[in-house]
């Protein structure tokens, strides 16, 4: 911006300075054709510029393989470890030992009809425990395979039976008496040790459940693969100034009329003077001062330079269109 002021003002100094110049500065803010409702003048014409948006390539668009690995789907199974079966619990019997004492009974002694005078020794048995009945794993399964044979054995109700001692008791010699064949004898009493059963035996089902194990696998749902990527191209968007007329040159434009003057020098003498263009006194009058802060104005704002046209006052908003 500072290079075309630069530019500007030593075009108009030069053209201060040559005869050709000097036709272009008095014809400046000098407008013409007065005599019909419009009025022109020569103003010396800057670039014109246009702002484009322009796409820049930053990368190219490339190509290149890109590999996805395989997929698996999770599943998770049960696993029979041991199937259910009915086990079965033997319930012994309970029994109490205590000490009774009990009556021999009477017995019969064959006596010796020889009149022997030695005693003689009798045996008798007495029950200590009682007949019982309880299960046991004895009976054997047909056609049973298992390397186990106590897998092959099912259980059965066993009579035990009853268990017994023996006593013995001695018959004096001097009781027989009439050499009679049989003689009696009182009985004794004699204390032994004898189960008691309390509380009968058998046997009961046990019902074990199932074992399971979860078993996680993965099966393969997509196989691992290449494929191909198209990458597309990375574009930066600039701005750029496009020359769209160029400067210079001298042409015709529609300015302001000398006798509309009045109504607008004022306005435009606040204008420039509020956007810090040196104007001098606000007067109402197209003085130097004012003159050179219009041009100065035309030339920042690339507008024709060098009258009061149009198309500056439309710029500087005191007309409309």
């Amino acid at each position: 911006m500072k290079i075309l002021k630069i530019t500007l003002l030593s075009f108009l100094m030069i053209i201060c300075y040559n005869l050709d110049a000097q036709e272009v500065e008095r014809e400046m803010f000098r407008p013409f054709g007065e005599n019909t409702s419009n009025c022109y003048g020569n103003a010396l014409m800057s670039s014109v510029y246009d702002t484009v948006q322009e796409q820049v390539v930053v990368r190219e668009s490339y190509v290149y393989l890109k590999y996805t690995p395989a997929e698996y789907d999770t599943i998770v199974e049960k696993i029979l470890l041991s199937p259910g079966y009915t086990r079965y619990e033997v319930i012994e019997p309970v029994f109490r030992t205590e000490k009774v004492r009990i009556l021999v009974k009477d017995m019969e002694t064959i006596v010796n009809k020889d009149n022997k005078t030695t005693d003689t020794t009798v045996t008798q048995k007495i029950e200590t425990a009682p007949t019982l009945k309880v299960w046991k794993k004895t009976k054997r399964k047909r056609n049973c395979k298992s390397k186990n044979p106590e897998n092959c054995l099912t259980w059965q109700v066993v009579t035990v039976p009853a268990t017994y001692i023996d006593v013995e008791k001695v018959i004096p010699a001097t009781l027989k008496k009439n050499n009679n064949d049989i003689s009696k004898i009182d009985g004794q009493l004699i204390t032994i040790e004898k189960k008691i059963l309390v509380k009968e035996g058998g046997v009961r089902e046990v019902n074990i459940l199932p074992e399971y194990k979860e078993l996680t696998r993965y099966v393969k749902r997509k196989n691992a693969r290449f494929e191909e990527v198209k990458v597309p191209a990375e574009y930066l968007e600039v701005t750029k100034l496009q020359l769209v007329s160029e400067g210079g040159r001298v042409a015709p434009v529609e300015v302001l009329c000398p006798k509309d003057y009045p109504q607008y020098i004022r306005p435009l003498q606040e204008k420039l003077q509020k956007l810090g263009y040196d104007v001098g006194t606000i007067d109402g009058l197209l003085g130097r001062k004012t003159k050179n802060a219009l041009v100065t104005y035309q030339a920042d704002n690339k507008l024709p330079i060098g009258q009061l046209d149009f198309v500056s006052l439309k710029h500087l908003g005191l007309i409309n269109d």
